[in-house]
């Protein structure tokens, strides 16, 4: 019975990942949002049963906010995530990846950055979902 070496021990984990999603956030490459995506992408694929959660999607809208390309594609990129996350909260019944204030401030700093005509219209809304979710669950805003 030979003993696993210390090395097929190491695999990244879910705060691996997150940990890299993060340093793309704070890189100051051009492309680091794109980057960041590439990063999730992995994730969703690991074999070990890694799966993202809140603190993934988050990290990955952060990085499309902040990030220096087309602003308009940043934008449609990051609430495309919000939406994702949302699907995925919903079809795996998954508390681990419910939108949380976080995920909504993160949605509504990026609208109000983003100088569209109808960035005020958008925030607005997303405001009050925050407001009609919160009552109805009581708890955190998902």
């Amino acid at each position: 019975n030979a003993k696993p070496h210390v090395f097929d021990l190491i695999r990244p984990d879910l705060i691996s990942f997150n940990s890299v999603l993060n340093a793309w956030v704070h890189s100051n490459e051009s492309f680091a949002a794109h980057r960041a995506q590439e990063v999730f992408s992995l994730l969703k694929i690991q074999k070990d049963g890694i799966l993202p959660d809140t603190i993934s999607y988050n990290t990955l809208m952060n990085a499309w906010a902040k990030s220096r390309g087309d602003s308009k594609e940043s934008l449609t990129r990051m609430m495309d995530v919000f939406e994702e996350m949302k699907a995925s909260a919903l079809e795996n019944d998954n508390s681990d990846i419910e939108p949380t204030t976080v995920t909504y401030n993160t949605a509504l700093s990026a609208i109000a950055k983003s100088g569209q005509s109808d960035a005020g219209t958008n925030a607005q809304a997303i405001l009050e979902k925050m407001e009609k979710l919160s009552t109805e669950k009581n708890s955190h805003i998902s």
